[in-house]
């Protein structure tokens, strides 16, 4: 079953008259997650409304997969995994605590790159919930990126949702049924196709790591590893962002600290 938090009844009908409630269940608004893990989900969907922010808006009226978060008031990232390769196109998200209104205090890291930038208000808290129940390759995030006030009304209304959107919405929810989200993260990644020793060694020469450094990303691999916490998908995000390779020692440890805090 595919779990899908929305606020638009627009989408929540759409979804009720193509899918069964085993495949898809609509989680009631205001709950983003539940107490308990259900193992008959495979994949958690959480869909907003992001505002166009300070980077290149997106060109066309659909939906975005968010690929980063950046936090305003904590200050950090999150990661929201693309469940599968996805031709639907990519965002960045900034959340704030008050009316998601674009600023011009925009993190230098997320000025890297053409990507679209969006503000919403909830999604890093979606995301931190999401991930005390599920794991972190069972969630995705999906914004619709409003531009003015005339897509407001029109996502109101319901004449927002014209058939790509759906086309790229049912889509990404036919996969994840037809195919178990363990399923596809076992398909080929670069860790994969590297091997992980080859693999570990890029990392090392990326982040710029001095001995110490090299040490402590060694022994966190051989924990993330072992838990089979999927460290290439936080890797491949900081690359599309620009962010890896480090410019300096410094950076790198900077990064470094964030794999653990996203991590551990």
């Amino acid at each position: 079953m595919v779990l899908v938090k929305v606020g638009s009844n627009h989408i929540k009908d759409a979804l009720r008259e193509r899918y069964s409630e085993e495949e898809v269940g609509i989680v009631k608004s205001g709950v983003f997650m539940t107490k308990k893990k259900d193992p008959n989900v495979s994949a958690y969907i959480y869909i907003g409304r992001g505002h166009v922010g300070g980077m290149k808006p997106p060109k066309e009226r659909r939906l975005h997969i968010a690929n980063a978060i950046w936090d305003e008031v904590e200050d950090r990232f999150y990661y929201p995994d693309r469940l599968y390769i996805s031709p639907m196109p990519e965002a960045m998200l900034v959340t704030r605590a008050d009316n998601p209104l674009p600023t011009p205090s925009i993190p230098s890291s997320m000025k890297l790159g053409d990507l679209p930038l969006l503000y919403d208000a909830e999604a890093s808290y979606v995301y931190q919930e999401l991930s005390k129940v599920y794991y972190s390759n069972q969630i995705a995030i999906l914004m619709i990126p409003i531009k003015d006030s005339k897509d407001a009304i029109d996502a109101t209304n319901g004449s927002y949702y014209q058939d790509e959107f759906y086309e790229d919405l049912f889509g990404y929810i036919d996969t994840l049924i037809d195919v178990r989200v363990d399923e596809l993260m076992d398909m080929p990644h670069p860790m994969v196709e590297m091997g992980k020793e080859i693999y570990l060694n890029k990392l090392i020469v990326d982040l710029k790591c001095s001995e110490s450094m090299k040490v402590q990303l060694t022994q966190l691999w051989k924990y993330w590893s072992a838990k089979n916490i999927p460290i290439e998908i936080a890797i491949e995000r900081l690359k599309c962002q620009g962010m890896l390779p480090a410019k300096s020692k410094r950076e790198g440890l900077m990064i470094l600290d964030e794999l653990k805090s996203q991590l551990l």
